[in-house]
């Protein structure tokens, strides 16, 4: 199995993406860090659970929001005997600067792309549960840190 493809699987679902005025969602690049890496052996395939620490530069956010946030990303990817991804999830949780917290959910696909949504949040989050976003990693070094990119669905 290639460890850039399993650090790659792991890091497409460490995303999130802010909320603009209540009404909307902006695009945003996230930063991630692997803090730890279990992998689960099995006849035809591993499962492999990454936990990360991310940064997300929400540059594009309105007046009053924050511009960078910082969130723990639990990643569960399944990969297939030749290293390929056959799918995974992902969970990301953040309390941002102004103390609000929110809870992120997506689905990696086989491609390497990822669709997700906020499932839950407090504060400035609470009537955007459910909103949608997209995102796809766009570089990876060989330690498995990475850049991705998000937006709105």
């Amino acid at each position: 199995m290639k460890k850039s493809t399993v650090f790659v699987a792991a890091l497409l679902l460490s995303t999130n993406v802010a909320l603009a005025d209540g009404h909307g969602l902006w695009p945003m690049i996230g930063f991630q860090t692997a803090t730890s890496t279990e992998m689960m052996e099995g006849m035809t395939g591993t499962i492999m659970h990454l936990t990360s620490n991310d940064a997300w530069d929400y540059s594009q956010a309105p007046d009053g929001w924050p511009t960078i946030v910082e969130a723990t990303c639990h990643n569960s990817v399944v990969m297939l005997p030749d290293g390929a991804v056959a799918g995974g999830i992902g969970v990301c949780e953040s309390i941002d600067p102004d103390g609000d917290a929110s809870i992120w959910y997506g689905e990696i696909s086989p491609t390497f792309g990822y669709d997700g949504k906020l499932l839950a949040g407090t504060g400035k989050y609470v009537k955007m549960a459910g909103a949608e976003f997209s995102g796809q990693v766009t570089g990876q070094l060989a330690n498995g840190s990475s850049i991705y990119h998000v937006k709105p669905k």
